[in-house]
């Protein structure tokens, strides 16, 4: 008879000493190893607490989030699987033996869980049933092979993993979130704010969701399952724990072991054919919050589709948003996760999230597979399943604590425009099909001119050194000497953002600064690493107006920084 695997329990806390043990005894009921990081911030005898019932103790140096600690905390189990729980979650009472058989299948490296956040109803408890609370996959259950997981030690980043995995949707293994109960608003304000200096969403939509009480739906569930007392067997089990001497602490982990130990890890067929079979998607949604429905797809390639997983090519479901005069205003919605490996020529229905945009109108929702790290679907031939929905303005609602997608901003009124008149009105009015117009006219070739990289400083009049903000601008002049002419209307140029620390979207504009108008969104960026170009056409005012000067905005929706280049290749006249 084969061995039952071993599963290890990870995880870190600080000044827990009112719950930690209660914690640790319910642990009990499906570990067999626990392994815990205590914040040496700790002052109320949690550590005493951690040596008392847990395998495996360190304390380690505090610091602004978790993350940094998890990849070293796993590597100290030793158990066959690891899970990462938090010390705010609790499970179902069934919750081994619904994770048995994913433990037992050789095929598998991890597994998504259902994290569910808990909060006071009017009848006891329930959880919110609407997104961003449902679906939310955690990638919290991972098969303990060293070389096949890493955690990146980013802010609410997830775990990444080799391999096949599940979803497990169930509620006996379903992950019980209680910080909404158990945290003050004021103590999640706080958390919200400390989040905000870091590069990732803050998530205050998920932690101060009293914000958005009135469109939220409250699933019940069998409280008596997950908040209970401990199982026997796992009392049983602390009380022999109790009594051997308590546990030898081992050596702190400091900031700088830390931050060594993340800088050496190592990142870790043709599948793009789909059909869209249906969705669950009503015609008209509430601006700026957000709604779960259901997608229905066959996998019409040849080869299986991965689920999850580090190596480029597993497939996930994402969303963009267009509006009806703007054109694109989201490239890449929130991902939905396929709920396993889905076969060549079968079908699959998934829960999807997305957020609706933060301006009323008419848009078209574009829903769209991407195989990670290789490309949308979209861009090899198989069009996204395409919804025509209204947007309608919800009183109380468009605080925009989420980046939601957004229309362009409409231009203010300046000195320029009340000086030149017909010409800035011309500016005001111009949207896209203008713009094709625009390059119809005369277009005249040049030898490409590098007038903007921050990276050297190096440019037209006006160039800067150094990357930029994000809701920062840098103004240029298009003069004589760089082969533009004064009476050249426009430009063409190849922009480029070849590294960038947040992900965000550059908008050019004609003018310099507040002065400028006209702005469109023309390139799109991330910070995977890999630089975004695009070719981009530029409209130039008459030089008494604005002086043949253009600028480039980053966003502004979080935080970062980015490098610019800008080359010239012609101009329209």
């Amino acid at each position: 008879m084969s061995r039952r695997p071993r599963l290890s329990v990870c995880g870190t806390t600080v000044n827990s000493a009112d719950g930690l043990e209660h914690w640790l005894v319910r642990a009990l009921e499906f570990a067999d190893e626990i392994v815990l990081l205590v914040d040496d911030a700790s002052t109320d005898g949690t550590l005493e607490i951690a040596r008392r019932y847990a395998d495996v103790v360190h304390p380690y140096e505090h610091g602004p989030y978790i993350e940094r600690a998890m990849d070293w905390c796993l590597r100290r189990a030793s158990g066959d699987w690891l899970l990462w729980l938090d010390d705010d979650e609790l499970m179902h009472a069934g919750f081994r033996d619904a994770i048995e058989p994913v433990l037992a299948d050789t095929r598998l490296t991890h597994a998504h869980l259902q994290s569910r956040a808990v909060v006071r109803a009017p009848d006891g408890y329930g959880w919110l049933h609407r997104f961003p609370w449902y679906p939310d996959w955690r990638l919290r259950l991972v098969r303990n092979v060293g070389s096949i997981f890493r955690h990146p030690g980013q802010l609410h980043s997830p775990i990444e993993v080799h391999g096949d995995g599940v979803t497990l949707a169930s509620d006996e293994a379903s992950i019980y979130h209680f910080d909404l109960v158990m945290r003050s608003r004021a103590e999640r304000e706080a958390k919200v704010e400390r989040y905000r200096g870091n590069d990732a969403p803050s998530c205050e939509e998920y932690y101060l969701h009293e914000d958005y009480a009135s469109s939220q739906a409250i699933a019940p569930f069998d409280a008596a399952t997950v908040m209970r007392d401990p199982a026997p067997a796992a009392v049983e089990a602390g009380r022999r724990r109790r009594a051997r001497p308590a546990l030898v602490v081992g050596p702190k982990l400091t900031s700088d072991a830390m931050r060594d130990h993340l800088a050496g890890l190592k990142p870790v067929a043709e599948i793009f054919r789909a059909e869209y079979l249906s969705h669950s998607f009503p015609a008209t949604l509430a601006a700026d919050l957000g709604r779960t429905g259901e997608v229905t797809i066959r996998n019409t390639s040849p080869v299986p589709w991965r689920s999850s997983g580090a190596e480029p090519g597993w497939v996930s479901l994402r969303y963009h948003w267009r509006h009806s005069g703007q054109g694109l205003v989201l490239r890449e919605g929130d991902r939905s996760l396929l709920p396993d490996r889905v076969l060549p020529h079968t079908t699959v229905t998934l829960p999807v999230g997305i957020w609706a945009p933060h301006d009323p109108g008419l848009y078209t929702l574009e829903l769209d597979l991407r195989a990670e790290g290789l490309g949308w679907f979209s861009e090899h031939g198989v069009a996204p399943l395409a919804v025509s929905i209204e947007v309608r303005a919800t009183e109380g609602v468009g605080r925009s604590a989420r980046t939601a997608a957004r229309l362009p901003r409409a231009p203010e009124e300046s000195p320029i425009r009340r000086r030149r008149g017909r010409f800035a009105r011309q500016l005001a009015t111009l949207r896209h099909p203008l713009r094709a117009e625009l390059r119809a006219r005369n277009v005249v070739p040049i030898a490409p001119v590098r007038v903007l990289d921050t990276r050297d400083g190096s440019g037209a009049p006006g160039a800067v050194l150094g990357p930029l903000n994000a809701g920062s601008s840098v103004t240029i002049e298009l003069t004589e000497p760089l082969g533009i002419p004064g009476h050249a209307v426009g430009v063409i140029g190849n922009l480029c953002v070849p590294t960038a620390t947040y992900n965000g979207y550059v908008s050019t504009l004609t003018g310099d600064g507040d002065q400028s108008v006209n702005g469109f969104v023309s390139l799109y960026f991330s910070d995977r690493g890999d630089p975004r170009v695009n070719q981009v056409t530029i409209l130039l005012g008459p030089p008494d107006a604005v002086g043949g000067r253009v600028s480039l905005r980053l966003s502004d929706d979080r935080a970062g920084t980015a490098h610019l280049l800008l080359d010239v290749v012609a101009y329209v006249s």
